[in-house]
């Protein structure tokens, strides 16, 4: 865990295939589920997309905001499907629990982007005594 809360290049691209194996689960999700498959299709793809030069070290806050505007749209969009999928019938099945739990995480990693590109819009949104600077870590914007 604490690889993930530094910003040197082992931990950027540790985090990024992260977030790539998250975005490839999210979109198998939206592959099954009725949601708006095209449009959910098209965050996760705008999301692959956009992180790839912040994963070689551009990080110009344009860039940032729209990468992350793409995740959390991604995850949002999942978080949708999954919750139709759970009330598509009238009877409770286990995977509908998992999926209520899934929502429940995707959801939060929605707002964790969220949070993300409103501190970079406004800097010291959101402050941490352990840490020091305008900007916190995603995982602390996630907890």
């Amino acid at each position: 865990l604490s690889l993930l809360s530094n910003d040197s290049t082992p931990s950027r691209s540790v985090t990024w295939l992260l977030g790539v194996i998250a975005l490839l689960l999210v979109a198998k999700m939206i592959r099954q589920t009725p949601a708006y498959t095209a449009l959910g299709l098209i965050f996760v793809g705008g999301a692959f997309i956009f992180s790839v030069p912040i994963l070689f070290g551009y990080e110009h806050v344009g860039l940032i905001i729209t990468t992350h505007a793409f995740e959390a749209s991604a995850y949002f969009c999942a978080a949708y499907g999954l919750i139709r999928y759970m009330f598509a019938d009238r009877y409770l099945t286990k995977d509908e629990l998992f999926a209520a739990a899934a929502v429940f995480t995707l959801i939060a990693w929605g707002f964790a982007f969220l949070y993300n590109i409103c501190q970079l819009v406004v800097p010291y949104s959101f402050h941490n005594p352990n840490r020091t600077g305008p900007l916190q870590t995603w995982l602390d914007l996630l907890f």
